[in-house]
């Protein structure tokens, strides 16, 4: 159950920090003023990739899970 969790974890703030990256490039440089909510957003998604583990951490875990038990077990999606 650790490593489905952290393939959760992981997966939404990869994609989080990916669409607020393409957020701050459309808004250019007044995406860091505080006066829009692209910086707040910024702030508080970059700082929940670290309080949540880092995606080096969950992917550690994830890895150490499919070692552990082989990797038919997590049934990850394929593409």
């Amino acid at each position: 159950m650790h490593a489905k969790a952290s393939i959760a974890k992981l997966a939404a703030s990869e994609a989080s920090g990916r669409v607020i990256d393409r957020c701050l490039q459309i808004h250019g440089g007044r995406g860091y003023d505080r006066s829009y909510a692209v910086e707040r957003l910024y702030r508080e998604l970059r700082v929940d990739r670290i309080w949540e583990g880092t995606s080096e951490i969950q992917r550690l875990i994830i890895a150490n899970e499919l070692i552990k038990r082989g990797s038919g077990v997590l049934h990850l999606p394929t593409a």
